[in-house]
């Protein structure tokens, strides 16, 4: 893999930080919705057995 000139290497330094910190936004935003959905998983299921009935 060829290293980029020194002149450019803080820029794109910059850049793969900036897309690890919203890779880490993502997984956090992700495990608040799998919480979230967890969470209402059984009112919805109570709510659609309670139509069929």
């Amino acid at each position: 893999m060829p290293v980029p000139p020194i002149d450019q290497q803080p820029a794109l330094v910059n850049e793969l930080d900036s897309l690890r910190d919203s890779e880490r936004e993502i997984a956090k935003l992700h495990d608040r919705a799998e919480e979230l959905m967890k969470a209402l998983m059984p009112a919805s299921l109570n709510a659609a057995f309670a139509k069929l009935a």
